[in-house]
């Protein structure tokens, strides 16, 4: 998929996949699905593949819509000439993902070593308590 999506770059036609999308692309997107073009024309407009345009389209104008009930998937589907399974596909995937971003899990060497750096730390804490606790009982008694 790499070695397809790195051709692709390279190619003028499609040069902006896997580059993100500015606000600007983004209001042009609306305003172009908006005026009925076509989405190969969208495509060949912001230089990214037909596929794409219409992801973006049930991601960033199909789905708020079917979230706030706005329209049933059949008239998104027609209103946006896009297949009714494929906007289920993609609802159920922004549906199924997690509310807050996961932290990414460290490799187990780094965790491994996190580890040992908390436990040399907790060992030293309980030495310098267990100092200070003597220093406090042997000299000044009057303290306890």
């Amino acid at each position: 998929m790499k070695y397809f999506n790195s051709q692709l770059g390279n190619n003028e036609e499609t040069s902006n996949i896997g580059k993100l999308w500015s606000v600007d692309e983004n209001n042009e997107l609306y305003k172009e699905v908006e005026n009925n073009k076509n989405y190969s024309q969208i495509a060949a407009i912001h230089k990214r593949t037909e596929k794409a345009i219409i992801l973006r389209v049930i991601s960033h104008i199909i789905y708020p819509k079917y979230k706030n009930n706005e329209m049933t998937l059949d008239q998104l589907s027609f209103e946006y000439n896009i297949e009714k399974d494929l906007i289920e596909k993609n609802i159920a995937k922004y549906e199924n993902q997690p509310k807050e971003p996961k932290e990414p899990k460290k490799p187990k060497e780094q965790q491994t070593n996190i580890d040992k750096i908390l436990t040399d730390l907790d060992n030293r804490l309980l030495r310098l308590e267990q100092k200070i606790d003597y220093i406090i009982s042997s000299f000044l008694p009057e303290m306890k």
